[in-house]
């Protein structure tokens, strides 16, 4: 469902976006900048189910993207310009800092470099520090549409960046951001460990600099240095992309002015398809003859077959709870009422989470599934919690203990030791078999929950259509590999 921001839930945009309970801003970007940014659209998570605090985040963000991509298409001698001006206004800085006595032409100097630099964003079409703080402010709305709360405040745009400038002189520390990061958005413990390792990383190679002292050159100069000491090229982005998300989370707080790690990051030139590789037809064949007993031991027979025939993640699987799995409607292309049996894969429940957005779904359960029991499994397990009995990890995540054994199946039974075949090779599988099969790319990207980051993806009710998912997976065949009769 897709919200329209200053409207009401139900009416279309392209910036508020609601799967599920929770809210998403998302907006494609100008063609002229799909080179700088990497990527075609911008997604993020408001982190609300709340309609009016939703539309109100994303305005925020609307004009934040507005004046951040005027600025990246700004005339190169307008950037220019502004860089000496801000330039010049910290050598001012540094200069008096030193010299206290000269406080009063301190001043002087910071109003006629800040007249500089607004003179500057003007002639660039651009707003002005002071104009974006009062947007800031305001969270997005006109002065005419503000709540009457904030309506009644007389905030005048010098007031709010007097406001802000004092806020700057806190000192906040990254690990003090971190910290905030952590207790608001409460991630699992392992993502915790992981952006802290993060933070620590940062000290160590470029010193304890506050969150509002931290510039571009910084995290540059920080990404060199973890090539230097001979971190890869996926655990240097990932790194980065953890200081990218705690930056962001303090802007959006007004903890930090801005994300000076955007952008940053190491080009990986190696080939996707050589990070993990899909099962080849012996591969398969092997796996389905050595799969263990089903009676004992469910989830080592049940779970590689779901893989393969539904394409989804090792933690989606296991999470599953019978009433995810359930029999749907649905009317064929005569108009005949038919049924079909259907996996959902969701958040919805104690303990179960997505990875994105789009991961949540529904697709058709496979007839090889159907026919060597799976429906039957699921009936049997009613009135309990999972339909495996598994448990998460002290962080909470579904999969990462069996994925082991999984492991241990994998190389020595089926002696298979290549390490780009793994669980997840399955999910590579799926897609190769998808091709082969004629089953065009929107509909097996709706079945695995991929986004191609298309904005018309988000139009349309909370699950895609039935009918074609069902006519999908009927041509979904494996040539080659036949399944011993249940």
């Amino acid at each position: 469902m897709v919200d329209k921001v200053g409207g009401t839930p139900g009416q279309m945009t392209n910036h508020l976006t609601r799967r599920g309970a929770r809210y998403y801003f998302r907006r494609k970007i100008p063609a002229s900048l799909h080179a700088h940014y990497g990527k075609k659209e911008i997604v993020l998570a408001l982190g609300t189910s709340d309609y009016q605090e939703a539309k109100r985040l994303a305005a925020v963000h609307t004009v934040r993207t507005d004046a951040e991509w005027a600025k990246l298409s700004a005339p190169r001698s307008a950037n220019v310009g502004l860089a000496d001006a801000v330039r010049h206004a910290d050598e001012w800085e540094r200069e008096h800092r030193a010299n206290p006595e000269h406080y009063e032409s301190m001043d002087k100097g910071e109003r006629a470099a800040r007249a500089s630099v607004d003179q500057i964003l003007a002639a660039s079409g651009l707003p002005s520090a002071a104009q974006l703080a009062m947007v800031q402010a305001t969270g997005g709305y006109a002065l005419d549409d503000l709540p009457k709360a904030v309506a009644s405040r007389s905030t005048s745009p010098v007031d709010v960046v007097k406001t802000a400038s004092a806020r700057s002189t806190n000192s906040l520390s990254l690990a003090e951001l971190c910290e905030r990061w952590a207790r608001e958005r409460q991630p699992t413990a392992r993502t915790v460990n992981k952006y802290e390792k993060a933070v620590e990383r940062f000290y160590a190679l470029m010193g304890r600099i506050p969150v509002d002292k931290i510039e571009r050159a910084h995290i540059v100069g920080f990404k060199d240095k973890l090539r230097e000491s001979c971190v890869s090229i996926p655990n240097t982005n990932h790194t980065l992309d953890c200081l990218g998300t705690l930056f962001n989370f303090g802007r959006d707080n007004e903890l930090a002015i801005d994300n000076p790690a955007r952008g940053v990051r190491l080009i990986d030139n190696r080939s996707t398809k050589t990070k993990r590789l899909p099962y080849t037809l012996d591969h398969l064949r092997t796996i389905v003859s050595k799969l263990p007993n089903r009676d004992a031991d469910p989830e080592g027979f049940w779970l590689p077959l779901l893989g393969l025939y539904t394409g989804a993640r090792l933690g989606e699987l296991c999470q599953l709870t019978p009433s995810d799995v359930r029999e749907e409607t649905y009317f064929d292309s005569d108009g005949e009422e038919r049924r079909a049996w259907c996996i959902y894969v969701t958040a919805d429940g104690e303990g179960k989470r997505v990875k994105t957005a789009s991961s949540v779904r529904r697709f058709p359960v496979h007839r090889v599934l159907v026919d060597h029991g799976f429906i039957d499994l699921v009936r049997s397990r009613q009135g309990l919690a999972r339909i495996f009995d598994l448990e998460p990890n002290k962080d909470g995540e579904w999969g990462q203990d069996w994925s082991k054994a999984y492991g241990k199946f994998l190389r020595g039974t089926c002696g298979i030791a290549d390490p780009k075949r793994v669980f997840h090779s399955y999910r590579h599988t799926f897609k190769e078999v998808c091709r082969d099969c004629d089953i065009g790319k929107e509909l097996a990207d709706a079945i695995q929950g991929h986004d191609d980051g298309d904005s018309s993806d988000s139009y349309g009710g909370e699950f895609y259509p039935l009918r074609p998912l069902v006519r999908a997976m009927s041509m979904y065949h494996i040539k080659g590999l036949e399944l011993s009769k249940p």
